[in-house]
């Protein structure tokens, strides 16, 4: 019996060791999902870039499928509820609410993903100074041979970084839906073509 007692100890040991770690790991999850809270229920919120939602179930998700829905770049938002996993929006100019819902495939925390596509500025100088192919692109949202790469995000937003996580890679995959991808090829980084 006491030959087991070191055994049982460092078992209690792993157990609170493993209790540490999840504890310090949700007080990080915390710490990030606080740090977007700022912005529910405030006013003078945009879209940084074009959103494609679904809009029959008034969704969108975190890994950018790209469905028939257009929300433009620097459309005015409310934000009205935010969960770690979802978040709800008002477009302002339609009155039209959204969810927002988190997806692994984002591969980083739900905050950070959001700040990148919602924020309190919206800088349209900085799309009017792009060049003619980008901004008709952005004003259809879809990517365009000849865009940009900044271009190409402000028009379909950042490629899902699961599968892209060097944005100056060659290749941009995106999503249409859970079953249908496509692919933004760069040359120079412009779009050379864009292929199902």
């Amino acid at each position: 019996m006491q030959e087991l007692e070191p055994i049982r100890r460092a078992g209690r040991l792993f157990a609170t060791l493993g209790l540490l770690a999840l504890l310090f790991s949700s007080c990080a999850w915390t710490t990030n999902s606080n740090a977007f809270s700022p912005l529910i229920g405030k006013e003078g919120v945009f879209t940084l870039v074009n959103l494609h939602p679904d809009e029959q179930r008034s969704r969108l998700y975190a890994v950018n499928y790209q469905q028939a829905g257009l929300i433009p770049l620097c459309s005015k938002a409310e934000l009205l509820d935010l969960g770690s996993k979802r978040m709800k929006f008002r477009v302002e100019k339609t009155g039209k609410v959204y969810e927002y819902i988190y997806h692994g495939a984002a591969a980083e925390p739900f905050p950070t993903h959001l700040g990148r596509y919602f924020g309190r500025e919206c800088n349209r100088s900085k799309v009017e100074a792009l060049s003619q192919i980008d901004r008709t692109g952005i004003r259809r949202g879809k990517a365009l041979v000849g865009m940009s790469r900044q271009g190409v995000t402000y028009a379909i937003g950042f490629p899902p970084r699961h599968v892209n996580p060097d944005l100056d890679a060659a290749e941009w995959t995106y999503w249409k839906s859970r079953f249908n991808r496509f692919v933004v090829e760069f040359d120079e980084g412009r779009v050379a073509n864009v292929r199902d």
